[in-house]
C-alpha cells in the first residue's frame, strides 16, 4: 500500500531496472541475453537509427542514366512493382512486431526463453494488435492524402479567398487529427497493450478499442502522468540512440565505405555489389552488433511499460514488486502468479466460511 503512494513513474522505473538484473542477470546467459536482443529488434521499440549520408553526384547521374534508358510503360511498371513491394514488407515488418511484442512481453514476465510456445500463446492477441495498428495507419495514410490535397487546394485558389480560408481550416482540422491519432497509438503501446494481458482476445471485451473505452476515464485523470513518461521516453530514446550509433559506428563507415565506392563504379557494379553488400551489412547490423545492446534496453523499456500499466490501473496489474521492510525490492511477481495467489487467497477464504458454518463446529 505504502508504494501506491509513491510518484507511479519512480516506482515503474525503479521495477523496470530490477525486472532487467533479474531477465538478464539473474545469472547472466548469453545464450538468453542475445535471444532478448533479437527479439527486442524485431519488436521495433529499440531500433530507430536513420542514417544519412551524401552520395557522390556520380552515383545520382548513374541512376539517371539508367532511367532515361527505361521506356516509360516499364518505368510505370517498375513503380507499381516497388509501391507493391514496400506494402508488402511494411505489412510483413508490422505482422512481425506485433507477434514480437507479445513474446517479449511473456518472455519478460516469464523469465524464460519459448519463442514458439509465447507465439502460440498470443496469436490472437496479436492478430487483433496487427490489425489495429493497420487500421491506424490508414487513418493516418488517408489524413496525409487530405492534407496533400488541401495544399493543392491552396496553390491553385489564389485569388480565392474562401477557398484558401476553407483549405487552411481543412489542414488544421487535419493537424489535429494527426496529433490526436498519434497520442493514441502513444497511450495504447504504453500502458494499454500490457491491460490486453488480462482480458480475452476471442472476446470483444478483449479488444484495443474497448478496453481503451473502458480506460479512458482513468487516462484522463492520470494524464500528467503519461505526459511526464513521455519526457522521460525522449531524453531516453535520444539516450539510446546515442549509445547505438556509438557502437555501430564500424558497420556505419563500412556503409559510407560502399557508398562513396559505388559512385564511381557506375550501373553494372552498383546493382551488383552494393545492395547486396548493404543488405548483408544490415543484417550483421541488426543480428551481431545491435542485437546485445537491444536487450537491455528492450527488456527495460517494456517493463517499464508494464510496470506503469499496474499503477496506472490497479485493477490490472501485470508486474508488481515485493519489498522488504526497508522498501528494497527483493522479487518480482507476473499476472499469473497474482492471479494464482488470489486465486489461493479466495479459496482459503471460502473454506474458513465453510467450517464457520458447518454445524457440527458450533457443537
Amino acid at each position: 500500500m505504502e508504494g501506491q503512494k509513491k510518484n507511479p513513474l519512480i516506482e515503474s522505473l525503479n521495477a523496470a531496472i530490477f525486472q532487467v538484473k533479474k531477465v538478464l542477470f539473474s545469472p547472466f546467459d548469453f545464450k538468453k541475453w542475445l535471444f532478448y536482443g533479437i527479439i527486442s529488434v524485431f519488436n521495433c521499440s529499440i531500433v530507430n537509427i536513420n542514417i544519412n549520408i551524401n552520395k557522390p553526384d556520380t552515383r545520382i547521374n548513374s541512376l539517371y542514366s539508367i532511367t532515361d534508358r527505361i521506356p516509360s510503360e516499364q518505368i510505370i511498371t517498375i513503380t507499381v512493382f516497388f509501391i507493391l513491394f514496400t506494402l508488402i514488407i511494411a505489412l510483413l515488418t508490422i505482422y512481425l512486431s506485433a507477434n514480437f511484442r507479445y513474446v517479449l512481453m511473456e518472455s519478460i514476465l516469464q523469465k524464460k526463453m519459448h519463442l514458439k510456445e509465447y507465439w502460440a500463446k498470443h496469436k490472437l492477441r496479436s492478430k487483433n494488435y496487427f490489425l489495429w495498428i493497420v487500421k491506424i495507419c490508414s487513418r493516418i495514410f488517408l489524413a496525409a492524402l487530405m492534407f496533400v490535397f488541401g495544399f493543392i487546394i491552396i496553390i491553385s485558389s489564389t485569388g480565392n479567398t474562401l477557398a484558401m480560408i476553407a483549405s487552411v481550416l481543412l489542414h488544421i482540422i487535419l493537424i489535429v487529427i494527426i496529433v490526436k491519432i498519434i497520442i493514441y497509438i502513444f497511450i495504447v503501446n504504453t500502458v494499454v497493450l500490457p491491460v490486453t494481458l488480462h482480458r480475452d482476445p476471442s472476446e470483444k471485451s478483449g479488444s484495443i478499442e474497448e478496453i481503451w473505452k473502458s480506460l479512458q476515464p482513468e487516462i484522463k485523470q492520470k494524464s500528467w502522468i503519461l505526459f511526464l513518461y513521455w519526457l522521460l521516453t525522449v531524453v531516453y530514446g535520444i539516450f539510446q540512440n546515442i549509445v547505438i550509433f556509438i557502437i555501430c559506428l564500424p558497420a556505419i563507415i563500412l556503409y559510407a565505405g560502399l557508398t562513396f565506392i559505388s559512385g564511381f563504379t557506375g550501373p553494372t557494379l552498383l546493382l551488383l555489389l552494393f545492395i547486396p553488400a548493404t543488405a548483408a551489412v544490415t543484417v550483421i547490423l541488426y543480428i551481431l552488433i545491435i542485437s546485445p545492446v537491444a536487450a537491455p534496453l528492450g527488456v527495460f523499456q517494456i517493463s517499464w511499460q508494464m510496470a506503469l500499466s499496474g499503477r496506472l490501473f490497479p485493477k490490472y496489474q501485470t508486474l508488481i514488486m515485493e519489498k522488504d521492510a526497508f522498501g528494497k525490492i527483493i522479487a518480482s511477481k507476473n499476472l499469473y502468479e497474482i492471479a494464482m495467489e488470489k486465486s489461493e487467497t479466495e479459496k482459503n477464504e471460502i473454506g474458513a466460511d465453510a467450517i464457520t458454518a458447518d454445524p457440527f463446529t458450533q457443537i
